[in-house]
This record gives C-alpha cells, structure tokens and sequence, in this order.
C-alpha cells in the first residue's frame, strides 16, 4: 500500500479537524523517536496482530504459512513530514474528533508451566512459548457430563465461568468475531506481537475454535460457548480477529486450546473405617487431570487445580449383586453411609464453566453392632454396641463381624492393634481369628457380613472360660485392616492402615455375695461399727459400691438402718484393696471385695436382733428398655442374715485378792470368773461365756472377749476395773507404810533425845562430869527407844508376809502402826525419866 492510499476519499479530513489517533501518533512518534511504527493499532483497514502462535491439533506449527501480506512501501516519508509540521498542528490536533478507534482483545490463556514452575514450550516440537488455554475435551470412561452423557464434551456454561476474555471497542460498532489458524511462525518474543516473524503463509480461517464444524465460540463479553470435542492431550493453535464497522480489524495473540479432562486414578475403592476418615480431600485425591500425552502434543505442562474445582455432589449405593441406586443429592459427608459399599459423585467445573462428574467408589469398613432392641436394655448409651457379654458366665464369646464385606477383602490384613491383647488378657479374654471370613447375611438386606473372628475367654487358670471385669462398663478393644486402595499399592506393606473399634457391653446379673459373722456382740449406749464382708463376680468402681444398702428387720420400711440398731446409724460400703488386681489397669482403684459398714450409737437396753442386709451393686446395666423391679431401676441384690446383740459392761462390786494376776492359780482365776458371773447375773451372754473368755490382766483388770461365745463370733471386748486385787502389792503398799511410820518414830525419839541434851547443856549447875553421865543416861535410853521401834516394825511386817488376804495385811499393818506408837511413847518417857534421874542425883 503506498504512501497515498493511507488517505483514500473516506478516510480524508480536515488537518484543522485532524484525527486524535492520528495526533496521538504524531505525539509520540516526536516524543517517542518513531515508536509509532511499532504501535498494534493500525486505522484505515490495516491489521493489528497481537499474537502468541499456538500450534492447531495435530498439525505443527512450523509448517503452517501465512498468506496474508506485509505493508510493502515504508512510512518514512510520512513520518518525516509529520514531525516537520506537528509542532504547526498540534494544538488543533489535541482538540480533534476521533474518526475510529480498533477494537481491544486481552491477551488469552496462560504461560504453559512444568511440575516446577518453570515456563515450558508450547508443544513438545517447538522451542517456543507460547500461551495456551486448558478447557474440558471429551469425556472418558466413568466420567459424565452434566446431563449424564459419557464420551463426549461438556458445554461451557457462562453463569459458572470464573474466567473471561472479554472484546473491548471505544465505538462499541464490532461487527465480527472470527478465528484462523496461526500462519506458520518463524521466530517470536512472547508477548511482544510485533517480533512475529513468518515464513509469508497466511493464515488459516477457521468457523469455530474446536475446528470447521464445531459449536466453540468466544463472546463479546468473553465467555466460551459450545463445547470442545477433542481428546485430552489434544491441542489446537487459534487466533482470534475482530473487525469493526469501519473495516478496523485486530488479532488476538495465538494460542493453544489444550483439551483435558479429570478422571479417577483406578478403580481401587477409597477405603474408610469412620465418618472422619470420609474427607473431601481423600475423596478428591482419587481423582487425577488426564492430558493423556499424544505425538504432537507437550507432556511437560502442569493443568494446576487453579484451573478447577472440585465438590461433592451425591452418592450412590452399590448393592452387591452390583447394582447401583439412584443418586442421592447431598454435599454434607457427614449424611452419607457409614457401611458398605457406595460411589460419591464428585462434580468438576473449570473456570471457564464446563462441567464433568466422576464416580468414586468407596467401601465404608464398619464392624456390625448387636441388636439395638437388646442393647438398649442394658444401657442408653448412644455409642456403637458391638457386643454383650455376661461377666462371669461361662461359654460366652463376641463375635467379629464386618458389615457388607467387600470382595477383595483379605483376613490376613485384618489384626488386633498392638497392645490391644494384653488389654484383653486383663479380663482373661483373647481374639481367636478365622482361617477364613465366613460370610451370611444377618440382617436380610441382602449384604453378606463377614465373620472374622471371636474375643472369648481364655481357658485355664483361676477364671477360666469367663470374662471378668465391671459388670457394665464398656470397652473398646481396637482393630487394623491393611486396605490396598491403589492398584500402584499391590502388597499390604504399602496399604493404607484402617482403625476399627470393637466395643463389648460387659453386663452383670450376679448378685453379690456377703459373708457376714455368726454374730456381731456390741455395747448398750457406745459408738460401735459393725463391717460385713463381700465378693463380686466383677471388678466394682472405684471408692465404694454404689448399690442401695440397708439392714432391716421383717416388716420394717422407711429407713435403710433398723431402730433397733440404736441411734444415729449409718450403711455405708468401701472396697477392700486385697481384692484389686495389678492387671486391672486402674492402679488398685477397683476390687471385686468390699465391706458394708453399719455405724451408729448402740441402744439404752440390751438385746439380741436379726436383720434382714440388703445389697445391692451397681453393675447391673439398665437402658430404657429394661424392665423396672417395683418401679426402680433392679439391681443385683443379695439378702443376708446379720444376728446383733448389744449389752451391758461388767461390774465387780468385791475385788478379788490374787497373789500375782499375771500368774494365776487355777484356784484364783475360777474365784475371779466367779465374782464377775455373779456380780452380772443378768447378763446372760456373759454368763454363757467359756473361762478362755476372761484374761485377768497384769494391772489387776479383766479382759471378757465376747468372740468366744460362739462360732465365728464377731464380738466386743469388755475391760473389767478393779475385778483383783494384788496381795504381793499390797503386803509391799503395807511395808512401805510401816518403813513410814517407823521413820518417823525414829526422827520424833531422836528429836527428843537431842531436846533432853540441850537442855542438859543449859543447866550451869552441873559439874562436868554430871553433865556427861546425864547425856550418857539420856543417849541410853533413846537407844532402846530406837531399837525397840524397829523391833516392832519388823514384828509387823513378818505379820504383813503371814498374812493370806488383803484384810490380814491391812490388819496388820494396822497392828504394827500402833504397836510403832506405843514404842515411841515407852521410849520418850524413858528419855524424859532418865534426865529427872541425874537431875535428883545432882541434888
């Protein structure tokens, strides 16, 4: 085109009217030093081409060519005399009407990227990059459209299209949108539409973008239509064009339609034990993008989930003569089964709103539940029951079943967790596992269940062939199974490891067993505490027992403890720590022995009583179906015979002498047992006791044990005060007091001999030799005073040791003290006349 066809009759005007485009060239060819000649926007029926080649299907991009001819003639001149006269025009140019401005196409699809984020080529053949555009193909296998259709491609739907290319024109007078074969491209800068380099091959048109006959189109607006009908892996290199009314026309960078589609990874179903192993992400992880590689094609470039969405849309039921059901529409996991066998609907739309659906399958491993109906007689608790077994009986065993057993299920990768036998060996259980799953359908849904195996008792020992444990506690025992869920997993070593829970109801319907003593004797009017003795069949909670407890006569009601059994009476139980086992798991905390204490204050009367001792333990299970015993919850009670007899202390009115109560004569101890019996007459079961029932203790007491009143007699112990009296302590309590006396005798006779010599002393009269034979006199008879006291001290005490009984020693004791007084009375006047004596010899 030369230099004066730019400006043919329709497109001339006025330079004082000169075009804004125009002047904005002029502008920036000053400014810019000719950069316009690189402008994409070309007025006056040229072509603007702003491309990214991308090769057609199957065709190769560097044998297209590209008919549509280059500008032959240069605008230099052009432009030499435009920037010669734009300072002359500027002015009028900035203020100029717009004849025509070309319409605006975004750039399209996104730069191809590897595994690592690297851009890569856009076709394996070629070492250009070049943009592409990841849309759904045909669909294959499993996978659906959104009608159900397989083999074929899904519609782009614009009201689910997250991504658009939308056609902009300031004059908004678009008239086509058309698309062609990139002509063959010889070099390229991506993104840099002007470094398009071809070999001169025009370009191809074509009618749509999935080929000549095809339904895919591009909107104004920017959304796909039609479908794109191609195997995954295919691609197509396209272009589009755009042309307004005036003829202005622009091309779109080339790019690659690439066709892909989401399909399963195989056909292994996702294996799950519970509601939470059912994860979206587990779900979606069986699904992979298929760009199934073809000999034109690029392998290299990663389709990223940017790309798409994943969500949940349903399920479906397989039945197992493998049929399926209708789908259920529901995207909440947590409604869709916990058993069996079924298919979760997984809906894909890309971001350009095409729509596919797959079928994963998945088996739900569950362990089948004993009835409900049966359960709930024992417990209202809401966790899965997995069996009842009676504690304590024999020939019980829970078997293992698994709900709607898969086909390809394997027994050998179906085990106890570890540690879980040592768990049940605490309740001398173990899991037996079959040789082989037997399969029957047991709850006539026409799905066979599977019998892996059995927990039952072990056999030998103290327990064997029973259960142990608290009665109705449940317990959890864990199981694994190694499911293979890819076929690129063939051995369990690569599996995935499901958890089940195994949950046993241990119930209890033993009552408990009490021992309690022939007879219990207390004491009228004191605290006393009466504890009876019990066993269980089973381990019972920690603490106490937590059964209802009382002891009653025939006839009474209204109170757990009988009035008889005096005031302020208490029933209450504690367990017995010898029963704990240090298998049971709980640090000694449980025991299958207790003890039923009764407390209180003891009557005001004596008597004897038989009680009616009720107890009842809490392992007996009640759920709301269990049938109530006289309007309550039944317990497993047991009824025992307890005989209680309160009496009265013993009393000793005359105590009776022993020479040594630690060493008693058969004679003394009979006299002893004697007074009592007969200073308690009315005390019959003291009467009715044997001699081995009293011990006359070292301090002269007497121990009266009421235990040996009978068989297995649970009695008190009586201490009976002041019952002997001790003669070797009481001849020695008499001896000393004599040895009293006589001191002080003996200090009054000297006392006085010491007054008879002062005075002796005093009396100037007396020559020398009077004074010392008065004092002689005086010391000779308090000499005989004082031998004369001990004479009669020691004739007292021989009396104290002849005497047999506690009135001879204290008689003469008593005849010794004044035979002491008389003594000392004799020898003071001995002293008093002896000093007259001298005293008239001086005279």
């Amino acid at each position: 085109m030369s230099y004066k066809d730019m400006f043919r009759k329709e497109q001339r005007f006025s330079f004082r009217k000169f075009s804004f485009g125009l002047a904005s060239a002029v502008i920036a060819n000053v400014i810019l030093g000719g950069a316009i000649a690189n402008s994409p926007v070309v007025h006056a029926n040229t072509v603007t081409e702003a491309e990214t080649a991308v090769a057609p299907a199957n065709q190769d991009l560097g044998n297209e060519t590209k008919t549509e001819e280059e500008p032959k003639e240069p605008i230099e001149a052009a432009r030499t005399d435009m920037e010669n006269r734009a300072a002359e025009i500027l002015p009028e140019a900035l203020n100029a009407s717009v004849t025509n401005q070309a319409p605006v196409i975004p750039t399209i699809g996104d730069l191809p990227k590897d595994a690592s984020g690297q851009n890569v080529h856009g076709k394996a053949t070629d070492n250009k990059i070049y943009r592409v555009v990841y849309v759904f193909g045909n669909v294959a296998g499993t996978t659906e459209t959104e009608d159900g259709k397989q083999n074929v491609a899904p519609t782009f739907n614009r009201n689910d299209a997250t991504k658009t290319f939308p056609i902009t024109d300031p004059d908004s007078d678009i008239q086509t949108i058309s698309y062609e074969v990139p002509a063959d491209v010889a070099s390229y800068t991506l993104d840099d539409p002007n470094s398009i380099v071809t070999n001169g091959t025009s370009p191809g048109p074509v009618s749509y973008l999935d080929g000549p006959n095809g339904s895919a189109t591009l909107t104004q607006d920017g959304y796909l239509t039609g479908s794109f009908p191609w195997g995954a892996g295919d691609l197509a290199g396209r272009r589009i064009k755009v042309t307004d009314a005036t003829g202005n026309t622009t091309k779109s960078n080339p790019f690659y339609m690439v066709a892909y589609t989401v399909k399963p990874v195989d056909d292994k179903p996702l294996a799950v034990s519970n509601s939470s192993e059912l994860t979206e992400q587990a779900i979606f992880d069986k699904l992979v993008v298929d760009k199934s590689a073809k000999t034109t094609s690029n392998s290299a470039p990663v389709i990223d989930s940017s790309n798409y969405k994943h969500s949940i849309a349903g399920y479906r039921t397989v039945n197992s003569d493998g049929t399926k059901t209708e789908t259920v529409e529901e995207t909440n996991l947590s409604d869709f089964p916990t058993e069996g066998k079924y298919e979760v609907r997984v809906k894909t739309t890309n971001v350009y709103g095409q729509t596919i659906y797959n079928w994963i399958p998945v088996n739900a491993y569950k362990l089948d539940t004993a009835k409900d109906a049966e359960i709930r007689k024992y417990t209202d608790n809401q966790a899965p029951i997995h069996a009842i077994m009676q504690i304590g009986q024999a020939g019980e065993k829970a078997a293992v079943i698994l709900k709607d057993i898969p086909s390809d299920f394997s027994i050998e990768n179906f085990n106890l967790k570890d540690g879980v036998a040592d768990e049940l060996a605490k309740r001398n259980l173990e899991f037996v596992r079959n040789d082989a799953v037997a399969t029957t359908d047991t709850d006539g849904d026409g799905a066979k269940e599977g019998i892996v195996g059995y927990i039952q008792p072990k056999t030998g020992g103290a327990n064997s062939g029973v259960a142990t444990y608290t009665g109705s506690n449940n317990l959890t025992y864990g199981f694994t199974y190694k499911a293979v869920e890819t076929k690129d997993k063939a051995n369990a070593t690569e599996a995935k490891t499901l958890e089940l829970d195994y949950t046993i109801l241990f119930i209890d319907t033993k009552a408990p067993v009490m021992t309690p003593k022939s007879e219990y004797i207390r004491f009228v009017g004191e605290e006393y505490t009466v504890s009876v003795p019990g066993t269980d069949n089973a381990f019972l909670n920690t603490g106490k027992l937590n059964g209802t407890l009382s002891i009653l006569k025939d006839g009474e009601s209204g109170s757990l403890v009988s009035s008889d059994l005096g005031t302020n009476t208490k029933i209450t139980s504690e367990l017995d720590p010898t029963g704990a086992t240090a298998n049971q798991g709980d640090d000694g905390q449980s025991s299958t022995k207790f003890n039923v204490k009764i407390t209180g204050t003891g009557p005001a009367t004596e008597g004897t009583g038989t009680y009616k001792l009720r107890v009842g333990e809490d392992n007996y299970p009640f759920g709301p179906e269990g049938k109530l015993v006289d309007g309550n919850k039944p317990e497993n009670v047991g009824l025992t015979s307890v005989k209680v007899t309160f009496v009265k202390h013993a009393t000793v009115s005359t105590p009776v002498s022993v020479e040594n109560p630690a060493n008693l004569t058969p004679e003394e101890k009979a006299a002893v047992i004697a007074q009592i019996k007969k200073d308690n007459a009315d005390n019959e079961r003291l009467k009715g006791l044997p001699d081995s029932a009293f011990t006359v203790n070292s301090d002269g007491t007497v121990s009266v044990d009421y235990s040996a009143g009978g068989v297995n007699v649970d009695g008190a112990t009586d201490i009976i005060k002041n019952a002997t009296t001790n003669l070797a302590d009481t001849r020695n309590e008499a001896k000393a007091e004599i040895d009293t006396k006589l001191a002080e005798h003996k200090k009054a006779i000297e006392a006085k001999r010491d007054e008879a010599f002062s005075k002796i002393d005093d009396d100037i009269s007396l020559r020398a030799e009077q004074r010392q034979a008065a004092k002689d006199a005086v010391a000779a008879a308090a000499g005989d005073a004082l031998k004369e006291l001990d004479n009669k001290a020691t004739e007292a005490k021989e009396k104290i040791d002849k005497a047999t009984t506690a009135s001879e020693i204290n008689d003469a004791k008593t005849n010794g003290e004044i035979n002491l007084d008389s003594a000392e009375a004799v020898g003071e006047k001995a002293i008093n006349q002896s000093k007259r004596n001298r005293q008239r010899t001086k005279a």
